[in-house]
């Protein structure tokens, strides 16, 4: 029996009198790739806010596993499992892409003071789990948009994610990344 990580019923958003959502029900199974596509205007955009964190449905709830998600911010959503990504990066240029992986995350005091060389061999054993050749201490202003896409996805694995939802992403890859 497949195993249900995320589901969606009767989700509702209305902007003014127009229901971008209508009543909306979607199910997400693990080890599951779920595309939703439409037209312009389709709600799609709205879906994707909700899933991040950034959109408050005016009817309808999620779940994860059974449970009844929280919606009120993007670290709740991060809290609980779900991340997302879109065509704008959320690295810091400035800082290596060890440091955005490992440094940047959900806020807990737990973690406030990070072991460098800990840091490095996690990432480094992530990178060799995926095959993945980004240098670790170069600056995230120096990569490619495929590589910096890479690394927040990478990021996301090492935090705990459930679901990634990926929402025009791969906007602004050069015909190369894309081979």
């Amino acid at each position: 029996m497949r195993k249900i990580v995320l589901r969606g019923i009767d989700l509702v958003k209305y902007e003014g009198k127009q229901r971008i959502l209508d009543y909306c029900y979607f199910t997400l199974y693990a080890r599951e790739i779920l595309g939703i596509v439409g037209l312009d205007g389709s709600g799609i955009a709205t879906l994707a806010g909700v899933l991040q964190g950034e959109v408050r449905l005016d009817n309808g709830s999620l779940y994860m596993q059974k449970k009844k998600l929280e919606l009120t911010s993007r670290a709740a959503m991060m809290r609980q499992g779900i991340f997302s990504m879109s065509h704008h990066s959320s690295l810091i240029p400035q800082l290596s892409v060890m440091e955005n992986i490992c440094a940047v995350k959900p806020f807990a005091w737990r973690d406030f003071w990070v072991s460098r060389k800990k840091m490095e061999g996690t990432v480094i054993r992530l990178f060799d789990r995926y095959e993945l050749n980004i240098p670790l201490k170069a600056p995230a202003y120096q990569l490619t948009r495929l590589e910096r896409d890479m690394v927040e996805i990478c990021r996301a694995v090492l935090h705990g994610a459930k679901v990634l939802v990926l929402y025009e992403a791969s906007e602004g890859y050069t015909s190369r990344e894309w081979e």
